[in-house]
């Protein structure tokens, strides 16, 4: 097995490998807290936080300061007594509604456009970007499958195959060195399955470790 092909021009588009998909998490409002005087020991919050539970407000009870919520449609919130913690339970609870809702859509949304080879993330090794599509770049392709027959198949280390990749001059899409927790991200990163979507070039498969191991 000879090794992958020269890469004869850079990549069009640059970028790491493997981008890991963050999830997006909702802000909560901004909250300020009164100057505490030298005699009650109370804390003004001019709008809720979706990040104050119902342990803080303990926590705070238990050193004497009540929670005070201003202006909560035209009423206010004391943390004090039965009631204002009873609606402050009620709005930490939509909020976490809200926030889990948020996450699921986003998560649906990363996923259709995976699954449809759109662009969902910045540039990664083995694709381009045409318009708002992705498709296969397969010189790099051809890589990805050789790091895994030597890694999967082989059983060569992640640090043997980024050591040979970098001594083969082989570049990432930064035309960086590769790394050990780069050859394993790429190595993992199931949505090079898409490429299935597309159409293989005539040189395909001419090679022993081209889809050699299954995803």
């Amino acid at each position: 097995m000879s090794g992958p092909p020269a890469q004869t021009e850079p990549p069009s588009r640059p970028s790491e490998i493997g981008i890991a998909i963050s999830e997006q998490e909702l802000e909560g409002f901004q909250h300020r807290s009164s100057i505490p005087s030298a005699q009650p020991s109370e804390a003004s919050i001019t709008h809720p936080s979706k990040q104050l539970g119902i342990r803080a407000v303990d926590e705070l009870a238990g050193i004497g300061v009540d929670i005070h919520i201003l202006d909560q449609n035209g009423g206010t919130l004391d943390t004090s007594n039965a009631m204002g913690r009873f609606f402050l339970t009620t709005i930490a609870s939509l909020a976490e509604l809200e926030r889990g809702q948020i996450s699921e859509r986003t998560k649906f949304a990363m996923k259709h456009l995976k699954d449809n080879a759109k662009v969902f993330t910045g540039p990664v090794f083995g694709w381009d970007r045409d318009g708002e599509d992705l498709i296969p770049n397969w010189l790099e392709q051809d890589k990805i499958d050789y790091m895994r027959h030597r890694h999967y198949v082989q059983g060569w280390s992640v640090n043997r195959v980024a050591k040979h990749f970098n001594e083969l001059g082989i570049k990432g899409k930064l035309g960086g060195s590769w790394t050990s927790s780069m050859i394993l991200r790429t190595c993992r990163y199931t949505f090079h399955e898409n490429r299935r979507l597309f159409k293989h070039p005539d040189w395909w498969s001419k090679e022993p470790y081209h889809d050699s191991v299954s995803w």
